[in-house]
């Protein structure tokens, strides 16, 4: 004869389980968007915020040469954390990245940082190829 648990139950379970073991589950913490005025602690808060950036330089590869060409790159300020960025990005490229041999040619370039909504989960866009 076998008994069936009920769902929340076995999650009660293992929330009371993992508090004994001493384990931490990960709860988000609301973070509060510097008031627009103040602008270097808008421009620092998004660079802490933001794990990507969109990088767009003019292209000097075929076929789209002399076109605008935009690569997605991880970025990063310095560890998580609230309070431990710098506000200074920093990125690792290599030679071989087709955006940093369009500004060995022409320095000219944009950058996009930006939130993603709350309502959107967002993934590494490693985790999307196979």
């Amino acid at each position: 004869m076998s008994a069936r648990v009920p769902a929340p139950c076995v999650l009660l379970l293992a929330l009371l389980w993992s508090s004994c073991l001493g384990v931490r589950i990960p709860v988000p913490v609301p973070v509060r968007i510097p008031p627009h005025e103040q602008v270097a602690r808008v421009a620092r808060f998004v660079a802490h915020q933001c794990d990507w950036a969109s990088m767009a330089t003019i292209s000097t590869h075929s076929p789209v040469k002399g076109q605008p060409f935009s690569n997605l790159f991880s970025v990063s300020d310095g560890p998580p954390g609230n309070g431990t960025g710098t506000g200074v990005p920093y990125m690792y490229l290599t030679r071989m990245e087709i955006s940093v041999q369009d500004l060995e040619v022409g320095l000219l370039c944009s950058g996009v940082r930006t939130r993603p909504p709350a309502s959107v989960r967002t993934r590494p866009p490693a985790e999307f190829i196979s």
